[in-house]
């Protein structure tokens, strides 16, 4: 792919940086990338997944809204076409988790065994928050370009955005859109609802699959009651999920019961055939531990196969942060891996910062770097990349705006500031 290769070297030109910067601003920000991975980016091989390229742009500080041009670009000489329409807003969410993916083969399986034998009928998947159901579907849609989906995500709310994922009218317009392509959008709820209900029930000569990810993360006051029916058409199937909780489940919120789901899948932990397929696909020095069975075992056992957990370790094996020779140490479970973390952070001269930073996104949606500099003491246009840079991992940068990257962190800081 000559073009691609150009573009790249290209960046790496304008960038004036060496290998080794580029690796050491990667660490800076939480991320990984290695020299071999440079290697294959600026070299005749020039293969390179979004993500790594949206890492790249990071550790060469090119702002958001050039490295958009820049993806945008990569797509093209790479000969996809840019996702138009309203599936073009869940690209990044889909970006941030297809990469470090493993262990729900069976899962992925059954869906689409379900889908080729049946042809209609409604699949939910639940789960615990973290357990990968996102993961699962973005794996699911990202390979099965032709399915319809919305993602329904608190962490991608946006106030006063045009598009708000968890509003009940956008999630019908956003599915209008995809199963009516060419249909007038900016109709009022009620059009949208009577639209919704008649390509719910009209049958579907070509096999159609929609997922609907994250019901229970609607809006407080947002219902898609009564607009789902209890039996599909022939050739419709809805594949949807949700946190799992206590008793019961939300299948509530969009007018089912479980007596109307033809599949119903709940997402175990990770065991460690699938730990070790992540250290793989994590790469650095992560890989070469996936081949020890007994440390893969160790570190299966205290992590309990807690899928979110487990990232974020492998994360830090593949940077070289955590070492054989250290799994006796890890903690067990996410929130004494957290405890541990911000007891290593209360070193850092910027603390105080990191502290405002936190619960300032708390209280809001999300904020831009311009908010985060106005409302912050002591962070200003020098220091922001080195402050944001050592809680970076936690936060997600999306359209110019940090937020928490997954809702069990936002809760882990709530607890901490004393709001829970």
């Amino acid at each position: 792919m000559p073009e691609l290769r150009a573009i790249l070297r290209d960046l790496l030109d304008r960038s004036g940086l060496s290998y080794a910067d580029l690796t050491r601003n990667a660490l800076r920000n939480g991320e990984v990338l290695e020299r071999g991975t440079l290697s294959d980016l600026f070299g005749d091989r020039c293969t390179i997944s979004e993500q790594k390229l949206r890492i790249l742009l990071r550790a060469i500080d090119e702002p958001e809204t050039d490295s958009e041009l820049w993806v945008d670009a990569w797509r093209r000489a790479r000969g996809d076409a840019v996702v138009a329409g309203v599936k073009g807003y869940f690209q990044h969410l889909i970006a941030t988790h297809t990469p470090l993916f493993a262990g729900r083969d069976e899962e992925s399986r059954r869906i689409l065994d379900f889908i080729a034998a049946r042809g209609s009928g409604y699949v939910f998947v639940e789960a615990l928050s973290g357990f990968g159901k996102t993961s699962l579907l973005a794996n699911l849609v990202d390979r099965h370009r032709d399915f319809c989906y919305h993602f329904i995500s608190q962490t991608y709310r946006r106030t006063g955005a045009g598009f708000d994922s968890t509003r009940a009218t956008d999630v019908l317009d956003s599915l209008c859109e995809q199963l009516a392509p060419g249909r007038v959008r900016g109709i009022e709820l009620r059009g949208l609802e009577e639209e919704f209900i008649s390509l719910m029930n009209k049958p579907y000569r070509k096999q159609t699959v929609v997922v609907l990810d994250g019901i229970d993360e609607l809006g407080r006051d947002e219902k898609l009651v009564g607009l789902l029916p209890r039996r599909l058409p022939p050739g419709l199937v809805v594949v949807l999920s949700a946190r799992a909780k206590g008793t019961g489940n939300y299948l509530n919120d969009v007018g089912l019961s479980t007596a109307d789901i033809d599949l119903h899948l709940n997402l175990p932990g990770l065991d460690a055939t699938a730990l070790a397929a992540l250290l793989t696909i994590a790469g650095g020095a992560a890989a070469s531990l996936a081949r020890d069975q007994d440390f893969v075992a160790s570190l299966h056992a205290m992590s309990k196969g807690d899928p979110f957990y487990l990232r974020f370790l492998v994360e830090d094996m593949a940077r070289g942060a955590l070492t054989a020779d250290d799994v006796t140490k890890v903690p067990s479970g996410l929130e004494e891996y957290l405890d541990a973390q911000f007891e290593a952070l209360k070193r850092s001269g910027h603390r105080p910062e990191h502290v405002q930073i936190l619960s300032f996104l708390l209280a809001a949606d999300a904020l831009s770097r311009r908010d985060l500099i106005a409302l912050v003491d002591g962070l200003n246009a020098f220091n922001f990349d080195e402050i944001i840079g050592e809680i970076h991992r936690f936060l997600l940068l999306h359209e110019g705006r940090y937020t928490f990257c997954h809702d069990r962190f936002r809760q882990y800081f709530r607890v901490k500031a004393g709001l829970e």
